[in-house]
């Protein structure tokens, strides 16, 4: 509004100037008139006339002729068969004609992003036509298969619709015999479980058996030892009784002898007898002897025929005695065998028994699981009822559904044919999109414009990605973000969001809007690998817009880079674009450079307040805190979002240093409050540091420690890498900011999970981008940003080769 203002100011302005001349020059002639009523000389009313005259020529020359040049500049531009839109018309002073020829400048800036906009876009469209036109033909012939197959469908309906009747009255029949096993299954039931307290019992006995049995073992055993015994003793008895048996015979002979001596006496008692009868009155003394022999004599011969008698009864009895004993040793021998046969079947039998009562206890288990299975038959059974009767309720619903989905397919049926109506009206209008689409890319053709979208940096990516859109912004918090913790990411909201919220800016030039060729920008960067390629970047584009680009480089040393800073501002260029050393230098340096009235863009690296946007046309580079809330994101799944972990931080004095720690923690918190941050600390971006650092938190916290995040993605994680070689801790979860060769050959091997696509061309170029756009006087957005990514193992390959 405030534009098209001024752009009727001016046209008021010019209309207002050229109706005073034609006033002037009306109002001479009625003085003219005037005065030769009056009398004047007519040589002074000739001077007065020519001196009016002069002067109309002289403005109208002035005029006539910028507009003349200003005309073949717009019909140069506005060829009728190619309208050359990276032409600018001449901004030669700052009247109308200036004014209208910057304002046409910028509306060809505008159109010339617009074509460029619109050429891209009716490639794609051409491409996306030209496949809509062969899916939809794909689709009509896809459509009218499927028409055939709802067809057959219906069909396959109809008959599915019947057999479903059929299978409805087999489930009731099913039903029937479910319920008739459902009552065998109970009285099974009720049978096992009468069973089971049978074998129960019949266990408790086995068992009893069992206890009596081992209880009867020492008694077997001794018995067995006793018979044996017996055995012996029987054998020593035998072996008496012989001798007893063989002593008789002795005795016999004794017997005899006895009876021998029996006789003798009886001769001595008789010869006595007869001696005393011979002897007379001599011989009465052996008359007394002789009967004392007599009767000595028949007592012996008594006592030999009772001892004989005896002795043959005692022999007799010897011998029946020996005889016994041999049949009792035969019976004792037999009875010892069978007393040994009847021990060992024991010790059989008691074994058995204890293999049967320890057989009871898998008995007692099966007899549990046979009852428990066969409760659960009979609730299975139960349900088996109840899901038959389900199935029966379904298949009864499913008969209805197929009903109406006949139906249902038969409307179908007929949308397919109004679908495969619309679809072939659709190729047409495919067809007929894609050749206006061809009149506009033959139209589009006819304009001149350079276009960026060719441009790809050494990856194979693109330089300038034109249609991704910026980030949103929040708004800032009621209280001041500084109360709030640092691991809370309100606390860093003007940090973060820096630039953003600027109302004011402080002595900022007007843009030529003449275009950017023939310009000459000076860059101030540091000396670094990634810098080199942002400055490939920055040369790419600049030599397709005529841009002369000059660039001074500094080996982080902020001393250095502020004499080339006084020395860029002495060269006077027409824009200067610093990547500053120091974020605490930075905003003093665009104040500087824009008191002495050169444009300034501030790149790469923000300053440390808000104050340095004031001074500055935009602020272009990575979206630091963006890009590591999405590496942090990435970075908590791979550590299934629980864990500790230690941050290797950038060069202490860059916004770096903050952005690429507080982001990873703030964002961590946010998502997952598990993950705790152990350590963080700057190793100055060297290896051996980093190294010795990470060695140090392995130590310190063991197995706590599950994970690193670094600010780079080269030297410190490759001295990272090498502890964690060293104390076989390949568990630990690596992420790093940036894509170097040494990042993406890591994640490559696996010994990165995660980095950032940070593209240090695209970096370069997107600064050169927003310097283009303010020299052809377009609208420029205070923070401009890099697209973020993710690279992991699975795309790390389509960002080769690397940039640096």
């Amino acid at each position: 509004m405030q534009e098209m203002a001024k752009i009727k100011k001016r046209t008021t302005s010019l209309i207002q100037k050229q109706t005073i001349i034609f006033l002037l020059i009306s109002l001479f002639y009625v003085l003219l008139y005037f005065i030769k009523k009056i009398g004047l000389s007519l040589p002074l009313l000739i001077t007065i006339f020519i001196i009016n005259i002069v002067n109309f020529i002289i403005l109208h020359i002035f005029f006539i002729k910028n507009l003349t040049q200003l005309k073949d500049k717009i019909v140069a531009i506005s060829s009728k068969d190619n309208a050359d839109l990276t032409q600018r018309l001449p901004v030669k002073s700052s009247d109308e004609i200036g004014f209208f020829s910057k304002k046409i400048n910028i509306f060809i800036a505008k159109i010339h992003n617009i074509i460029f906009k619109l050429k891209n876009i009716s490639n794609i469209s051409m491409y996306l036509s030209e496949n809509l036109a062969t899916s939809t033909h794909q689709s009509s012939t896809a459509i009218e298969e499927m028409s055939a197959n709802i067809n057959s469908i219906t069909n396959n309906g109809k008959l599915l619709e019947d057999n479903l009747k059929s299978s409805l009255n087999d489930v009731e029949e099913i039903g029937t015999s479910i319920i008739n096993i459902v009552d065998k299954i109970n009285s099974q039931a009720a049978s096992v479980s009468e069973s089971s307290a049978i074998i129960e019992q019949m266990i408790r006995s086995i068992q009893n058996i069992t206890t009596i049995s081992n209880s009867k073992i020492d008694f077997i055993e001794s018995l067995k030892k006793q018979s044996i015994e017996s055995e012996k003793n029987m054998t020593i008895t035998i072996d008496s009784i012989k001798k007893v048996t063989d002593s008789a015979s002795i005795i016999k002979n004794l017997v005899e002898i006895i009876n021998n001596i029996a006789s003798q006496i009886n001769i001595l008692s008789i010869n006595a007898s007869i001696q005393s009868a011979h002897s007379g009155k001599y011989g009465k003394g052996f008359s007394v002897v002789a009967g004392e022999i007599r009767k000595l004599s028949e007592t012996t011969e008594l006592n030999a025929k009772n001892i004989s008698n005896n002795l043959s009864m005692i022999i007799s009895n010897i011998e029946n005695a020996y005889t016994t004993t041999l049949k009792a040793n035969t019976s004792i021998k037999s009875m010892s065998l069978g007393v040994q046969d009847v021990s060992d079947s024991m010790n059989k039998i008691i074994s058995s028994i204890g293999e049967m009562s320890s057989g009871t206890k898998e008995i007692t288990a099966a007899l549990t699981n046979l009852i428990e299975i066969t409760n659960k038959v009979k609730n299975a059974s139960n349900e088996i009822n109840t899901k038959s009767e389900n199935i029966h309720t379904s298949i009864n619903n499913v008969v209805q559904i197929s009903s109406k989905n006949t139906a249902s397919l038969n409307e179908i049926n007929m949308g397919m044919n109004q679908i495969l109506e619309s679809t072939s009206n659709i190729s047409g209008l495919g067809t007929e999109n894609s050749n206006n689409i061809k009149i506009m890319v033959e139209d589009i053709s006819n304009f001149n414009i350079i276009d960026t979208s060719n441009l790809l940096s050494s990856d194979g990516q693109p330089l300038i990605q034109w249609n991704k859109r910026q980030k949103e912004i929040p708004l800032r918090p009621e209280n001041d973000p500084k109360q709030y913790p640092e691991d809370d990411e309100r606390h860093w909201y003007d940090i973060e969001y820096a630039g953003w919220n600027i109302t004011e800016k402080i002595n900022i030039p007007d843009s030529p809007a003449d275009g950017a060729s023939g310009k000459k920008i000076i860059c101030l960067r540091p000396n670094h690998p990634y810098q080199t390629a942002y400055e490939r970047g920055m040369k790419k584009i600049a030599s397709v817009f005529g841009i002369n680009l000059k660039t001074y480089s500094a080996d982080y040393n902020t001393g250095t880079q502020e004499k080339q800073i006084n020395k860029a501002i002495k060269e006077k260029p027409d824009m200067i674009i610093i990547n500053p050393e120091s974020i605490t230098k930075c905003t003093e340096w665009c104040k500087k450079i824009n008191k002495a009235g050169i444009p300034v863009i501030l790149s790469n690296m923000t300053p440390d307040n808000d104050e340095g946007y004031k001074y500055i046309i935009c602020w272009t580079g990575p979206d630091d805190w963006g890009q590591c809330r999405l590496l942090a994101k990435k970075f908590a799944e791979f550590m299934n979002y629980k864990g500790n972990y230690c941050c290797i931080r950038h060069f202490e004095g860059t916004s770096n240093y903050i952005a690429r720690t507080y982001s990873f923690i703030t964002e961590l918190k946010k998502i997952a409050p598990e993950m705790k941050c152990l350590d963080k600390r700057t190793t100055d971006m060297d290896r051996k540091k980093s190294e010795e650092t990470v060695l140090e938190w392995i130590n310190k916290y063991g197995k706590n420690l599950n994970g690193i995040i670094s600010a780079d993605d080269a030297e410190t994680l490759i001295g990272a890498n090498k502890a964690i070689v060293q104390t076989n801790r390949e568990d630990i979860i690596r992420v790093g900011v940036c894509h170097s060769k040494a990042g993406l050959d890591g994640v490559k091997e696996g010994k990165i999970h995660a980095i950032t696509f940070q593209s240090a061309e695209g970096d370069g170029a997107l600064a050169i981008e927003s310097a283009i756009d303010w020299f052809n006087g377009l609208n420029i957005v205070p923070i401009k940003y890099l697209p973020a990514e993710i690279i992991t193992k699975e795309n790390a390959e389509y960002y080769y080769p690397a940039q640096w």
